[in-house]
């Protein structure tokens, strides 16, 4: 033990110094100090356990040194030493957090002692703190030990057994063979970056407890890793917990995580299960994690394995083909539409296919850049993108964009895409086939663009829709026709795609203002 003896009288401090027996009380080293200030450049530079303090001193008494001392948080046992026998003093001192108060002329041995219990305080309090920290060390590795073995169990890779319902047991989870128990896998879909997984575990535990009431008499957690955590609940033997009840539950916990924790979930869940069957239903639920690739928060409640959906692979071929003719980020935006019109039907196999159709045709074209560009450098950043694995169509969506402005970068050096190159090969399609019924579908397909796609471009570039420049393009035509044949007017007009002599007729005059007849004979 370490005592600091402060007074601002030199001989009131070597008398204590010199006439207590410090060592026979437990008292290693004793400090000196003839004033507060002093005495906390002391403090800031040694351990202190025991403060020997005189409360009147000029410029700052004991009782401010004390308070400095809690301000400062340091454990220290203050014995305070006074000629004065004010009551106020001792009220403050005690409300300070004193631990005695001594009224001078003190005796060595009411020093010795006060000191005496003082040290014996230090000890009992270390002791209690030691063993408080064990405690809490030992609570910690057997929670975590717990949560080990439990996350084996509900990630299917260890089986119910005989053994396994004994090791629980030592953790004092009581499980019989036959009670069947809500077994449920959640699905982190968003949340905020500063949600530590286990933190996050510890708060949703918290909040199914509370919603679950009286109906659970435990609730038994595991995080399963890449955002999934596993719940048994353990219902009560009083209340039992019904199917409709449950579901209602989980999806006031769902509301709760968003509203109170800005965590949006997915709940995959079932109906109750022996120990035994829970492996079993655990990978069933896995799956059905793995196949919400477009991360809905929803509850799945007995989800059946996905179908998987078609994929229009000639859709990857024209793409192909764009994409070594410069035209990347229409190809780009063409390939994240399309994969936003897939993500509801995705599973996890099908976006696995996507994503090596993908790979295939820009490592192609990529191959091909190089090939036509000698001198251009191999591109790490693309062959990371084209290496990783998307677990999600959000992440799918975000590797193709990373990708693509990494081919763009390379279409610049040597491609040099233009959009205008597109709308000329439209244009020019049209115009090429101005006597057929043109339609949207085949003019997209004709440039390898969805309709939708060619139809936004079109309205961005020409500042009209594509019918309108379709509607104008064929009444150029026929008013040339017109004007420089002696073709009858429907045979011009089945020149220019129209069976309907009178539909033709109508539109003529819209565009030109005057209905083909007038326009001949003008």
């Amino acid at each position: 033990m370490t005592v600091l003896i402060v007074d601002d009288q030199k001989y009131v401090v070597e008398g204590l110094e010199m006439g207590v027996h410090w060592k026979s009380i437990g008292v290693g080293r004793v400090l000196t100090a003839f004033s507060a200030a002093q005495a906390r450049g002391i403090m800031e530079e040694e351990q202190v356990d025991i403060l020997l303090c005189d409360i009147e001193m000029p410029s700052e008494n004991g009782l401010s040194l004390l308070a400095w001392i809690r301000s400062e948080n340091r454990d220290v046992k203050c014995i305070f030493l006074t000629a004065h026998p004010d009551f106020q003093y001792a009220q403050t001192a005690l409300r300070l957090g004193g631990f005695d108060y001594i009224l001078q002329p003190a005796r060595y041995e009411d020093v010795e002692r006060a000191v005496t219990k003082a040290c014996e305080s230090v000890s009992r309090e270390r002791e209690r703190a030691k063993y408080y920290s064990y405690g809490k060390t030992v609570s910690q590795k057997r929670s975590h030990l717990l949560g080990k073995i439990l996350a084996e169990w509900f990630g299917g890779d260890r089986p119910y057994s005989a053994d396994l319902e004994q090791t629980l047991a030592h953790f004092g989870v009581e499980l019989r063979p036959d009670e069947k128990q809500y077994f449920l896998l959640m699905q982190l879909c968003a949340a905020a970056p500063s949600w530590e997984p286990e933190l996050l575990l510890y708060a949703v535990t918290n909040i199914l407890r509370e919603v679950l009431g009286e109906t659970v008499r435990d609730v038994l957690d595991a995080d399963l890793g890449e955002g999934v955590f596993g719940f048994l609940l353990l219902e009560s033997e009083e209340e039992r917990l019904n199917e409709d009840t449950f579901r209602q539950s989980l999806l006031r916990t769902q509301k709760l995580l968003r509203t109170t924790l800005c965590c949006g979930v997915a709940f995959h869940a079932q109906s109750p299960v022996a120990p035994a069957e829970l492996s079993a239903a655990s990978q069933r639920l896995r799956a059905s994690c793995r196949d919400n690739v477009a991360r809905r928060e929803s509850l799945f409640w007995e989800p059946q394995p996905k179908e998987d959906c078609a994929i229009e692979y000639s859709r990857f071929e024209n793409w192909r083909r764009l994409l070594a003719e410069g035209y990347v980020s229409a190809v780009r935006r063409e390939m994240e539409r399309y994969l936003e019109e897939l993500a509801g039907d995705l599973n996890a196999g099908t976006l696995y296919r996507f994503q090596q159709a993908f790979h295939q045709i820009v490592f192609s074209v990529s191959l091909e850049c190089r090939e036509r560009y000698p001198g251009a450098s191999s591109d790490e950043e693309l062959v990371s993108c084209l290496q990783e694995k998307a677990e999600t169509a959000g992440r799918l969506r975000e590797l193709i964009h990373k990708a693509m402005l990494r081919l763009e970068e390379d279409a610049a050096d040597g491609f040099g895409e233009e959009e205008e190159d597109l709308i000329e090969k439209a244009i020019f399609y049209i115009r090429s086939h101005i006597e057929e019924d043109l339609r949207r579908s085949t003019i997209a397909e004709a440039v390898h663009l969805s309709p939708n796609y060619l139809s936004g471009l079109f309205s961005v570039r020409m500042g009209m829709t594509l019918r309108e420049f379709i509607v104008q393009e064929k009444m150029k035509t026929a008013q040339s026709l017109l004007k420089t044949t002696r073709l009858p007017i429907g045979v011009v007009a089945a020149k220019v795609g129209y069976s309907n002599f009178s539909y033709f007729s109508q539109l003529y005059k819209k565009c030109n203002g005057v209905s083909p007849g007038e326009d001949r004979e003008a």
